[in-house]
């Protein structure tokens, strides 16, 4: 599929979200890391596929599996008695964060790979948005591309959408 922003012969790595099932991207991107296979163009991933994508592009193996298992498994992140109280059931800006502090990353390889696209929802119309990320936008479009309407009670505001 080709468009005026992918040219044609265009080598791009679409990885899906999914929740908890984001452990199966995770195996994948860590047999491509323990391959040394980075010969894409692009990378495009929704929710945990776009957060797994960051451990890929910055060189992590394990790491993605690391943080599923051992955070998202955690009260912080999964709480049905908050989301009873008005709050989240999944507070995916605690996970990314915390993610960030306890598993760290060298952010500069990231600004060094191939470009990083992630999608969410716009949440006015419902429909697909795109995010390139930068230095700028990294923590807010990881935590848009992961936020579910309703079980995220926050927007998230990201560039002009």
């Amino acid at each position: 599929m080709t468009n005026s922003h992918t040219p044609a012969g265009c080598r791009a790595l679409v990885v899906e979200g999914g929740a908890m099932r984001g452990i199966f991207a995770a195996g994948v991107l860590d047999a491509l890391m323990q391959g040394n296979h980075y010969d894409f163009d692009m990378a495009l991933g929704v929710s945990a596929g776009a957060t797994n994508l960051v451990g890929y592009l910055t060189r992590k193996p394990g790491r993605n599996r690391r943080v599923i298992t051992e955070m998202a498994t955690q009260r912080e992140f999964f709480n049905p008695s908050r989301f009873v109280r008005g709050g989240h059931l999944t507070d995916v800006h605690w996970l990314w964060h915390a993610a960030l502090e306890r598993h760290p990353l060298q952010l500069e390889q990231l600004w060094q790979a191939m470009p990083l696209y992630v999608v969410g929802s716009h949440a006015m119309t419902g429909e697909a948005a795109y995010w390139r990320v930068d230095e700028d936008n990294l923590n807010p479009a990881m935590v848009a591309s992961c936020a579910l309407p309703y079980l995220y009670r926050d927007t998230v505001e990201l560039g002009h959408l």
